[in-house]
């Protein structure tokens, strides 16, 4: 599962669940979770009742009282290069991890639709955040060339224009 834009969604961000061997690699997730009393709590990254799942390159940034990953019931699970926005609890995370206490200067981040834009600016701290995986992923979510670019956390490989 890769370069996807999810936010604002009522349930998790990506929830990997009963599934093995899954990978989750330059996704941006913003602010999910909003359905009130989800059961086990609301996260951006989920991986429950899997196995041998791995965590890479995504930019996870969760709403208030959210935590960024969790897992339950999930063997092998692995993460690296995710730049994280740190809102309080950031979960299952690993010194392969990038976690911030503020945001990494994305172009309009919201949950509006008509406005959101989810591509880093020139100064994001996404650029050059992520860590080398196989199998490369060499397109974005626009199509750019990512073995262009600075390895980017997030759905977007270059910043916006």
């Amino acid at each position: 599962m890769a370069n996807n834009e999810i936010f604002d969604n009522g349930g998790r961000g990506i929830m990997v669940f009963e599934t093995d061997r899954v990978d989750v690699m330059y996704n941006t997730v913003f602010h999910n979770g909003r359905t009130e009393d989800l059961d086990g709590g609301p996260a951006e990254l989920t991986a429950s009742r899997a196995r041998d799942v791995r965590f890479y390159n995504n930019l996870v940034w969760p709403r208030d009282g959210s935590v960024a990953v969790r897992t339950a019931n999930a063997d092998g699970v692995v993460t690296g290069g995710n730049l994280i926005v740190n809102t309080g609890d950031p979960g299952q995370v690993t010194d392969a991890d990038t976690v911030l206490s503020s945001g990494p200067a994305l172009f309009n981040p919201s949950i509006d639709e008509n406005v959101a834009d989810f591509r880093p600016t020139a100064e994001s701290m996404a650029i050059g955040a992520a860590v080398t995986v196989r199998p490369r992923l060499n397109w974005d979510r626009d199509g750019a060339d990512r073995r262009l670019a600075r390895p980017t956390a997030g759905a977007y490989a270059l910043p916006a224009d």
